[in-house]
């Protein structure tokens, strides 16, 4: 899915309008998260990551766009740095988190996908609220 619609969805996202590709993303990261701890079947989880790996499409090129245009030119490199630094703490404390998940809650996925689409969704509030002060 990335090889081939990657460069459509970058495209569809207008210049300037990456704070609301950000909050789109993470709701449909939400969306996708939770509906995992509904899956019944193989093609219900096709459709889950189907919906996360749009959200990954969406969100990866828009925060890379939104921090690199955050920085003045000279600190450019220092916020990308933070930036993925952040995301790399994300990859690494992630298991972690879901084995705890798992630990507390054996059995009731719904508990593990509702947290985890919880955080997204105030992701999505964080950049709503984000967007409606910078306007």
């Amino acid at each position: 899915m990335v090889v081939i619609f990657q460069y459509l969805i970058t495209h569809l996202i207008p210049d300037k309008k990456e704070l609301s590709a950000l909050w789109v993303g993470s709701l449909i990261y939400a969306i996708g998260y939770l509906s995992l701890g509904f899956a019944r079947g193989f093609s219900f989880l096709i459709f889950s990551m189907v919906l996360i790996t749009i959200a990954e499409m969406v969100i990866t090129p828009s925060s890379q766009s939104y921090a690199s245009k955050l920085a003045r030119l000279e600190n450019r490199g220092r916020y990308l740095a933070f930036y993925n630094l952040s995301q790399t703490f994300g990859w690494a404390f992630g298991p972690m988190l879901g084995g705890i998940l798992l630990d507390t809650f054996p059995g009731r996925s719904i508990f593990i996908w509702g947290m985890i689409s919880f955080i997204a969704l105030l992701a999505a509030l964080g950049f709503i609220i984000f967007k409606n002060k910078e306007n």
